[in-house]
């Protein structure tokens, strides 16, 4: 699929979300968020992470199918993921010749939120560090994991790089 091509079914896919959402009124960051569910399933990431069976496999596939640097921290329980990238991922930004507004971060942060979710059958939070888009440098993300057990928060401590 082109840049182009996604672009078009990623409008499609936010003029729905908004007509969905239309007696809720979320902010326009949750709107953004919750347009990440094209990107998760146009871009064919949905196959990779819903079929992760073990704590393991799901950070084999962030370093290793996504190419992520991970870094945890125990005792905050932030994972940082770092794309380690120095081009936006972002078929839209690409698109736009990165001419494009830094609200576009929050629908990676969404798809990244939806990831985590996924893989780790759980709630996280997530919130964007800094991104390509809004200051220039590789897209950063810190993903909030609470109640991790022992063997988990020692699985992402052993994958920090």
């Amino acid at each position: 699929m082109t840049d182009l091509e996604f672009t078009h079914g990623w409008t499609k896919n936010l003029l729905s979300v908004m007509e969905q959402t239309a007696g809720e009124a979320p902010d326009a960051c949750e709107l953004m968020r919750r347009c990440s569910s094209y990107c998760y399933k146009g871009k064919h990431i949905a196959d990779m992470v819903e079929s992760i069976s073990s704590i393991e496999e799901f950070i084999r596939c962030l370093k290793n199918d996504f190419g992520w640097e991970l870094s945890y921290d125990k005792e905050t329980g932030v994972l940082i993921c770092n794309e380690n990238s120095t081009e936006c991922i972002c078929p839209l930004v690409r698109a736009a010749g990165g001419d494009i507004s830094g609200m576009i971060c929050y629908c990676t942060e969404g798809m990244i939120k939806t990831i985590f979710e996924v893989g780790l059958k759980r709630k996280v939070h997530t919130e964007t560090a800094c991104s390509i888009v809004r200051d220039g440098k590789s897209c950063v993300y810190k993903v909030y994991l609470e109640n991790l057990t022992e063997d988990e928060k020692n699985a992402f401590a052993e994958a920090s790089d």
